[in-house]
């Protein structure tokens, strides 16, 4: 519920059956998409312009799963920001700002939350 209050969205909204992670480098965010079921996935679409990794293929806004298969995605588009534990600080730059979970791993610190975002 806190996700609804706070206004999240998904990394990428992808099909149930597709598990979505990220991990976050110096220079990008790094998108682990793994198909676990046995369905094809057609046309997902993507936040923002990525790059396919495994495909080698640059500025994509969608990307399809066979059964079974996976892709690796990177994008320079995220920033990662502190949110106070207060659902009233929930927006760090009022406006036009999602917020959608993530963030790097072992990024949490007590009384706080980080979240990837995107404008």
């Amino acid at each position: 519920m806190v996700g609804k209050a706070a206004e999240l969205t998904p990394l990428i909204a992808a099909p149930i059956g597709v598990e979505v992670t990220s991990r976050r480098g110096d220079s990008a965010t790094f998108y682990f998409l793994l198909n676990q079921t046995e369905e094809s996935h057609t046309a997902i679409a993507l936040p923002h312009r990525m790059n396919d990794l495994i495909g080698e293929t640059q500025q994509i806004t969608q990307i399809s799963l066979g059964p079974l298969e996976s892709a690796v995605l990177a994008s320079s588009e995220f920033r990662t920001v502190q949110i106070e534990s207060s659902l009233a600080t929930m927006s760090p730059n009022a406006g036009n700002t999602k917020l959608i979970d993530g963030g790097p791993p072992g990024s949490h610190q007590s009384g706080a939350t980080w979240l990837d975002y995107y404008r």
